[in-house]
């Protein structure tokens, strides 16, 4: 049997640290987790939470109905202290705007390399997924979205490459992320930061032909060669002359 851990002091590097209503649900969650470690009851991790905090907030939980009630129920203790944080609701952490405006960003600044597109990939899977999850946004929206935020040159290469090795994909229907993610990142291979580095390389030198100079011609040599070869031709005509004129015997 595992034996309970101790939950952290308040100042320990390792504690619950709770500053802005923006880190509140990161700040419970740490709470929720030490205390069933340390195999805590609902209150006693109430409790603890309100010792994590600055003394303002503390005195404002600890002023709260659910942190009164007995017994304590942790789940409602959570709700109201939530409440009290405009922002800090996850079911309001990102609104439609919040993917619109991501996708408007990205089309203003192209793609240009693996690492950016990497990037716009982990914000928008962030946005959207807390869209869906929350039955905010649809996945048709949430894929027509993404595609949307390609833009430029690359946009016209992604259409393409998506054409090809989608070919019994629907006009009608959105491609899905997954598809426009590789499709991009195969386009996009052999790129890092998108920033075109100078070639270190020295300019090829054109290729120059030597000049072709006429050979000279000996006409001496050359006629010399013409008659021997007319002196043979002759011979040999009288040779075949004589041989057609011998008589013929059996």
């Amino acid at each position: 049997m595992t034996t309970p851990r101790h939950m952290p002091a308040r100042n320990h590097h390792s504690a619950p640290h709770f500053d802005a209503p923006s880190k509140l649900a990161r700040f419970l969650e740490d709470v929720e987790i030490a205390a069933h470690d340390a195999a805590l009851s609902e209150e006693d991790t109430i409790v603890w939470a309100t010792r994590y905090v600055r003394r303002e907030d503390s005195e404002l939980w600890t002023a709260l109905p659910a942190y009164i009630a007995m017994p304590k129920v942790y789940q409602d203790f959570k709700t109201a202290v939530i409440a009290l944080y405009p922002g800090a609701d996850l079911a309001r952490q990102y609104r439609m705007r919040d993917m619109d405006d991501l996708v408007a960003e990205r089309t203003m600044t192209p793609i240009a390399s693996r690492l950016e597109l990497g990037a716009y990939c982990c914000a928008f899977s962030r946005i959207s997924s807390h869209l869906r999850s929350h039955d905010r946004a649809s996945e048709p929206e949430c894929q027509r979205a993404f595609l949307r935020g390609f833009s430029g040159d690359l946009r016209s290469r992604l259409d393409n490459r998506l054409k090809i090795t989608n070919i019994a994909h629907r006009p009608d229907d959105p491609y899905t992320i997954e598809a426009v993610t590789a499709a991009a990142d195969f386009l996009l291979s052999g790129t890092i930061t998108g920033t075109s580095r100078a070639s270190t390389s020295q300019p090829i030198a054109p290729l120059v032909s030597d000049t072709i100079k006429p050979e000279r011609v000996d006409l001496a040599t050359l006629n010399e060669a013409l008659l021997k070869i007319q002196a043979t031709m002759i011979a040999l005509a009288r040779d075949h002359i004589a041989m057609i004129a011998l008589p013929y015997t059996t």
